[in-house]
């Protein structure tokens, strides 16, 4: 795989975990969780519009990549969204990250660079 290939894919991943981000705002926005005009409201807000036109352009660019990358090598990269989920709900919304996740990062971050070279 490509240098250029990789960085696409964890490009990627972070655009599809950014759009998380994104939903989470929205989600933040909602005033009333009942009826169809909240629903409505929920999602013409402008977070999860471009949340929604986020999570429509990456499958296309990931099926871009795979015409030139092979899927078995491809894919790894794509776990990378829950450590950049985590990492920005720490960093943005102050969650907690247990020590068990921590754990879990790391092993996702050996397996990513295990399985793509």
């Amino acid at each position: 795989m490509r240098i250029v290939d990789a960085l696409i894919l964890i490009g990627l991943s972070f655009l599809s975990a950014s759009s998380q981000f994104l939903f989470k705002k929205a989600a933040a926005q909602v005033v009333s969780h009942r009826g169809f005009w909240t629903f409505v409201r929920t999602l013409l807000n402008p977070h999860a519009l471009i949340a929604g036109s986020i999570l429509l352009f990456v499958p296309l660019a990931y099926i871009h990549v795979l015409q030139r990358v092979e899927l078995i090598a491809a894919y790894p990269f794509m776990t990378l969204n829950y450590v950049f989920v985590l990492m920005g709900s720490h960093l943005f919304f102050r969650e907690s990250i247990l020590p068990k996740q921590w754990l879990g990062i790391g092993l996702i971050l050996l397996g990513v660079l295990l399985t793509a070279y």
